[in-house]
């Protein structure tokens, strides 16, 4: 009987985790996109389908682990969903749903708004809430969070402009940082955190890790709180890595 205890406990855990599924934005969260520039948004969003080193990796490790189910909000035109769809099957990204805005209709806030109370009513789970700071997400998200306060589990904002978040709101640089915050929440596996970080060392496009319009951070103190995590050997590596390669690029841009 004292053997089953620990197992019980850990199938009831498992079983009250499952309920959490993740709706994200696409432009500058998943897919590398430039939003802020609309010249190379609109060439990004027609011809290319490059997503962030290790996204996919995540969001494939996500469903694993709990698993989750992922709801796509994006703000781009409808006439866009077929493509959306498409990059998603390109990296394998497991989703259930992908929404896109009548641009006619509705302006950014009030459609990702609609939208996700929408999702959030016709369902029981609780939410993550995935963004960047490109836009409107941190506010869109700081309103969902206060609506549903016990139903958004969390709400990562992807540092692209490096603006003031709401205290609602948990910044992260790499998927790696994501990952690992998600880790610590008991929601991720060390196994997919390693999964993600050796997808990133492994990447040889700097550019897909923190593109070129993106902030760069040029020393490690925005990662000191992975030191104290178990993935601490794998974190200073990424860390490192990162600081080398902005440093290099404030440099180039500085001649």
């Amino acid at each position: 009987m004292k053997k089953l205890i620990p197992l019980l406990l850990t199938v009831l855990s498992l079983s009250a985790q499952a309920t959490v599924s993740i709706i994200s934005d696409l432009d500058d969260t998943i897919k590398i996109t430039n939003a802020a520039d609309i010249k190379e948004a609109t060439i990004n969003g027609f011809f290319t389908a490059s997503i962030y080193s290790g996204m996919d990796v995540f969001l494939q490790e996500s469903e694993k682990f709990e698993p989750k189910v992922l709801h796509v909000v994006s703000a781009a035109p409808t006439f866009l969903k077929p493509r959306v769809k498409s990059i998603l099957h390109k990296y394998q990204i497991p989703f259930q749903s992908v929404t896109v805005r009548n641009v006619l209709k509705e302006n950014v806030e009030v459609y990702k708004l609609r939208v996700i109370r929408e999702l959030i009513n016709a369902s029981s789970d609780n939410f993550i809430l995935l963004g960047d700071d490109v836009d409107h997400d941190p506010q869109i998200y700081d309103e969902i969070k206060k609506a549903f306060p016990d139903r958004i589990s969390g709400v990562y904002i992807h540092v692209v402009k490096g603006k003031e978040l709401p205290s609602t709101s948990t910044a992260y640089f790499t998927t790696f940082d994501l990952a690992l915050k998600e880790r610590l929440a008991g929601r991720l596996s060390y196994e997919s955190v390693a999964k993600v970080a050796e997808k990133i060392l492994s990447q040889p496009k700097f550019q897909r890790i923190i593109p070129g319009f993106a902030v760069c951070p040029t020393d490690a103190s925005a990662w000191s709180w992975q030191q104290s995590t178990e993935a601490a050997e794998l974190a200073k590596k990424i860390s490192d890595n990162i600081v080398s390669s902005c440093r290099g690029r404030k440099g180039k841009g500085a001649e």
